[in-house]
């Protein structure tokens, strides 16, 4: 079990990089940058009522790179609309090169609406968005795995390409692939050396069964590949703390009907927000850890709380952590 730190959202510079620092100092395994535009909100059409600071996800994991020695730095998840493939390709070679070989590529093919349209960027229906993020994926390893590069009939086309210099980490930095649809799966089957799921813990693990399957139909093993959640962290005894989280969680998380299915729903708040949320005390959050475990999660992603909270961090690498390695 790896245990990283996830999210930019609503951090200054400062804070940022004291998440990092602190997160190594503490035996933590990554920190990965969430790649948005404007904080996102609860939907794919809405974003908060007043955006907080959200730092460059590229920039800030280069940035990160001069100030950790052993912590793993990347992307959770790059959104493929907002990059083109060659670009994106040579920044994750750079910054491999800068940080000595620890950067990791999360991609995923964007899901969230409102930040495309108020910046201009085109918003293709998911199908297309898919094959896109197919497109950029058979560039990039491509371009770190070839001597040259021919790519035509897709969305980007390149013509006998050179890419130098390759990355550090061979064949080429980890790939994880963010995303639960049946397409994104079978790109992760392809592609992948983890993939990146998010929603409650029945969802999880549906959709990590799914991607066992994939990967038979295509011949690699399933364990080849590891499995990441990103899930919010409340570490608290405050028990009126805890009984307002719960109600808040339990009631987004069943506005997600893709995710969270009826008969979860019917359920109560408190076991809601316990499949979605890492929320109580030591011992509810160790085994809410568990229950990840138990869906076949081997790679736990925390998204703390805003303002930045390291008393926290501490808390959950001291009393939490060591109990469920």
């Amino acid at each position: 079990m790896r245990f990283s730190l996830a999210g930019i959202a609503g951090l200054t510079w400062n804070q940022l990089a004291e998440a990092a620092t602190t997160a190594e100092a503490l035996g933590f395994y990554g920190f990965y940058a969430s790649d948005h535009l404007l904080t996102p909100g609860p939907g794919p059409t809405t974003i908060t009522p007043s955006s907080s600071e959200h730092l460059d996800a590229l920039t800030a994991v280069a940035a990160l790179a001069a100030h950790t020695r052993s912590l793993r730095l990347g992307t959770m998840v790059v959104g493929n609309l907002f990059r083109h493939p060659v670009i994106l390709a040579k920044v994750i070679s750079t910054i491999d090169h800068a940080s000595g070989g620890r950067v990791e590529l999360g991609i995923g093919a964007n899901w969230r609406r409102a930040e495309c349209d108020i910046y201009g960027f085109p918003f293709p229906p998911l199908q297309e968005r898919l094959r896109r993020l197919e497109n950029s994926l058979e560039i990039i390893t491509s371009l770190w795995g070839r001597e040259r590069t021919t790519v035509q009939g897709g969305y980007h086309e390149l013509s006998d390409a050179p890419f130098l210099p390759k990355p550090i980490q061979q064949p080429w930095p980890p790939i994880i692939i963010g995303g639960a649809n049946d397409e994104t799966l079978r790109l992760a089957a392809l592609y992948a050396n983890e993939w990146n799921g998010l929603g409650p813990v029945s969802y999880v693990r549906e959709r990590a069964q799914r991607l066992d399957a994939l990967c038979r139909e295509q011949g690699k093993d399933p364990l080849s590949i590891r499995r990441s959640v990103v899930v919010p962290l409340h570490l608290t005894d405050d028990a009126a703390e805890v009984a307002r989280l719960t109600e808040g969680i339990a009631a987004v998380t069943r506005k997600n009907t893709q995710r969270c299915s009826a008969e979860l729903a019917a359920q109560s708040d408190e076991i809601v927000a316990g499949e979605a949320a890492l929320l109580g005390g030591v011992e509810q959050v160790a085994a809410g850890v568990d229950r990840l475990r138990s869906a076949g999660i081997n790679h736990v992603v925390f998204f703390t709380p805003r303002p930045w909270d390291r008393p926290m961090l501490e808390r959950l690498a001291t009393d939490v952590m060591p109990t469920v390695v």
